[in-house]
């Protein structure tokens, strides 16, 4: 439970007494700033990405086959020459899915990849769904349209269905066109196809504070720390900015579950305390 009082200087000081008497063993007095205007802090990791709004493409077999007359289960892995059904046999190795889009009939494009081909695609119409179908191939594929360049070669990628980050090769093309190609290693993305997500960049690892607890002096970034005995004063190194925020390095001093003042403009308001119970 917290309490702000203000009061001006003449009843600052019999306000001061009463709350000494009264105060049990534990209360503090400080002559500082509110609670109302501090924080704790706390770790957090924040990423610097771009966004992409794509398709998924595999090379896919579609089968005229009920799921009830396939020798597989669904999500397995067959052997090249497996025998799905009578007179029915697999080409190469592959996954067996039962699930099915009708986006079967498409096919991870060749060559140059273009903003044309990719917005062709994102716009392309589901056909008649297949009865199952076969995963083949190595890779899986998503054409994105990305809002800003992204780095060719291997990158780190969510797909904001899922929260998990796979590794991904990424192809640059022409307008922020690109392919990224994914092991096929999982298959819950055996079944997705438009999607979103972003291309994870860089990553930091800090306390993040608005931009105002953070002030600069001789070319130095400082912080006000809310210690027992007082405010004190503390070098902190930002790491990133963003939106009126400052992302700030876990070092020495700034620790998680230290106290800040949130704004440093007033610090010190006249006839001002905070009493912890």
């Amino acid at each position: 439970m917290i309490h702000k009082v203000r009061f001006s200087f003449e009843k600052c000081i019999a306000a001061v007494l009463f709350a000494a008497v009264c105060a049990y063993p534990g209360a503090r007095l400080f002559n500082a700033i509110t609670l109302e205007d501090s924080l704790v802090l706390i770790s957090e990791t924040l990423c610097k990405s771009v966004s992409f709004e794509g398709i998924i493409l595999r090379n896919e077999i579609p089968l005229g086959i009920s799921p009830e007359n396939v020798r597989c289960s669904d999500g397995e892995r067959i052997p090249a020459g497996y025998e799905l059904t009578a007179g029915a046999v697999s080409p190469g190795s592959a996954v067996y899915m039962e699930k099915c889009d009708g986006f079967e009939y498409l096919s991870p494009p060749e060559g140059n990849i273009t903003a044309d081909i990719v917005q062709t695609l994102l716009a392309s119409e589901p056909h008649t769904p297949s009865k199952g179908r076969l995963v083949t191939g190595r890779f899986w594929y998503c054409a994105v349209l990305a809002d800003g360049e992204l780095p060719a070669g291997k990158s780190r990628i969510r797909i904001k269905a899922h929260e998990d980050v796979l590794t991904g090769f990424v192809s640059k093309g022409e307008d922020n066109a690109y392919i990224i190609r994914f092991a096929m290693d999982d298959g819950k993305y055996l079944s997705e196809r438009k999607v979103t997500g972003e291309v994870i960049l860089k990553e930091y690892t800090g306390f993040v504070v608005p931009e105002s607890a953070v002030y600069e002096k001789d070319g130095k970034n400082y912080v006000c720390v809310i210690t027992p005995a007082g405010e004190q004063e503390q070098e902190a190194k930002v790491l990133y900015r963003y939106d009126g925020k400052a992302l700030l390095k876990k070092d020495g001093e700034l620790q998680e579950g230290v106290r800040i003042t949130g704004h440093t403009s007033d610090l010190f308001p006249e006839g001002s305390f905070i009493v912890f119970s």
